[in-house]
C-alpha cells in the first residue's frame, strides 16, 4: 500500500500543476481580452461623445462582471 502511495502522489501532483497551469492561461487570456475590449469601448466612447458617464460606467461594470 505505501509502495503504491508513493508512485500515485507524484502523478496527482503533476496533473493538479498541469490543470492549475492551464487555469492560469485562462484566466489570463480572458483578462487580457476583457482589457482589450475596454480599451475599444473607450475609444468609441470617446469618439461619440454623446453618451453620458453615467452609462459608461455601467457598461464598464457590466464588463467587469462577466
Amino acid at each position: 500500500l505505501i509502495m503504491k502511495e508513493r508512485y500515485t502522489l507524484p502523478l496527482v501532483i503533476n496533473i493538479m500543476f498541469k490543470s492549475s497551469l492551464l487555469m492560469v492561461k485562462l484566466i489570463l487570456i480572458h483578462t487580457i481580452i476583457q482589457l482589450v475590449t475596454l480599451i475599444i469601448l473607450m475609444v468609441l466612447l470617446l469618439m461619440m461623445k454623446d453618451i453620458s458617464l453615467y452609462q459608461f460606467i455601467m457598461v464598464v461594470l457590466l464588463f467587469f462582471m462577466y
